[in-house]
């Protein structure tokens, strides 16, 4: 096939009329019950459940247990006046954590557990657990009298990655409330969300949900891998972002500004530092300055105001880039559709129930390097058992086998 270039985007047809809201959400609950034996199940909300008419509710459900409730999901998607802007999020509003050793806790018959929406039980351990509830919200475009909710191929790869955390939140089972679901070490909050942006393009995922609105024709495999393709040619300007504002994440948050005494004191009274070493930033070598500038600083613009991860990510943005190359690695090595092993593939059960059990379901009361070489530790990794013991330990030779894995799936995520 001819090499794309820009113009081609002209030429490619539109995906969005193959990814209408309510089949990728359909898609996601397959592909959820292929990996993790769940589902989602919309329900009618109670009088005054919900802040707003538009917002649907999500039970998350065990299909293989009887329809057991697990969880809520409330999806908040649509953009509407009035609405903080956040972009798209997931919110705790209550997490999972073990109650039945508390002091007041009531006698509970564990095959009636999971009726409400307060607790439920895990059969096979005996303990009870608080049920989660969670907010899931984006900003797509509303439906409008002649259309339905049409997503963007990115925007379909949003809503994944958001219902990732979704998961991390619905399926952990921890004793305490501060290690819940995505309340686990930074540097790994991002991997089950990221993990879910590899599910969401791939053709055995894409058969269970895209399929035109209108017609019912499935999507052809072909023009998914053309816009990948087209995508691909901006994937290193992608990392080239995602490294500069990792590296400004991190120079904000050093004791070395690199200003000088005298200087620090003088914009630190105009309130303009910040934008000092934005511009610095920018215009060093290390970022294409000098003679190959590839983003000069704009005089008089502050870009570092509308860079919102600086609150509550505070020197951890490098986080995203970290948790792709351990996204990838797992992607690579249990779920890509090339591995030949019988438990690999996109819809492999063994591979789901695996991520449960050695990530998902710890949140932050495990050791993330134990879980990630317990993860890790089977042949399709191609890990021998001292890098899945120096992985364990963590530390820097744990960092330093991470790194030589690379970007894996720079045209995924």
């Amino acid at each position: 096939m001819a090499r794309l270039t820009a113009g081609a985007r002209d030429v490619l047809p539109d995906l969005s009329p193959y990814f209408s809201l309510g089949r990728v959400m359909s898609g996601l609950s397959r592909l959820l019950t292929h990996l993790y034996g769940i589902e989602l199940r919309p329900v009618a909300p109670r009088p005054g459940e919900l802040w707003h008419p538009e917002i649907r509710k999500l039970e998350v459900v065990d299909a293989d247990g009887g329809s057991r409730l697990l969880g809520i999901i409330y999806c908040d998607v649509f953009a509407r006046p009035g609405k903080t802007n956040v972009g798209a999020a997931h919110f705790t509003v209550r997490c999972s954590r073990r109650v039945d050793d508390d002091l007041a806790f009531p006698e509970l018959d564990p095959e009636t557990a999971g009726s409400n929406e307060t607790i439920f039980a895990d059969r096979s351990s005996g303990k009870v657990f608080q049920l989660p509830l969670v907010v899931l919200t984006c900003d797509f475009s509303p439906p409008t009298p002649r259309s339905p909710c049409l997503l963007s191929p990115g925007e379909v790869k949003t809503l994944f990655h958001e219902m990732g955390h979704a998961m991390h939140s619905m399926l952990g089972q921890t004793g305490y409330h501060n290690v819940a679901g995505t309340r686990c070490p930074v540097d790994f909050v991002e991997l089950p969300s990221i993990l879910m942006e590899h599910f969401a393009l791939t053709p055995p995922v894409l058969q269970l949900f895209a399929s035109h609105h209108q017609t019912n024709q499935p999507l052809q495999p072909g023009l998914v891998t053309q816009h990948k393709r087209l995508q691909s040619q901006v994937g290193t300007m992608d990392v080239h972002s995602q490294l500069f504002m990792s590296a400004l994440d991190q120079k904000y948050h050093s004791e070395d500004l690199g200003l000088g005494d005298d200087s620090t004191c003088r914009l630190e009274r105009e309130f303009d530092w910040s934008t000092k070493v934005l511009a610095d930033m920018q215009n060093s070598p290390d970022f294409g300055g000098g003679d190959r500038l590839t983003f000069p600083h704009v005089e008089g613009t502050r870009w570092q105001t509308r860079f919102g991860h600086l609150i509550g990510y505070g020197a951890s943005y490098y986080s995203y880039l970290f948790d792709r190359v351990l996204a990838g690695k797992i992607w690579q090595s249990m779920f890509s559709p090339e591995i030949r092993h019988k438990a690999g593939g996109p819809l492999s059960r063994e591979g789901g129930e695996r991520f449960k059990t050695e990530v998902l379901r710890w949140g932050g009361g495990r050791d993330p390097w134990v879980s990630l070489a317990a993860l890790l530790d089977h042949s399709d990794a191609g890990l021998s058992p001292r890098q899945v013991e120096l992985l364990g330990r963590g530390g820097q030779a744990a960092v330093e086998i991470v790194g030589s894995w690379g970007l894996y799936g720079r045209d995924l995520p």
